[in-house]
């Protein structure tokens, strides 16, 4: 079964460069796990982002 998780995250004003390079690094390292079960990800620096973190859940459903 296939699940697909989005999580929005708002960076702080200026901040939006560094949160991105942050982002793009841990994204290539877990994209190398075979799989990939699940994903926990570790907080970044508050200072980079502003607001609550929204995530949107969904089940993939094949059909052919």
């Amino acid at each position: 079964m296939a699940i697909r998780l989005i999580v929005g995250i708002n960076a702080a004003p200026g901040k939006g460069s560094e949160l991105a390079k942050l982002y793009k690094a841990r994204c290539a390292d877990i994209m190398t796990e075979p799989g990939c079960e699940q994903f926990a990800r570790a907080p970044l620096p508050a200072e980079l982002r502003v607001g609550t973190t929204e995530r949107e859940d969904y089940t993939y459903n094949r059909t052919r």
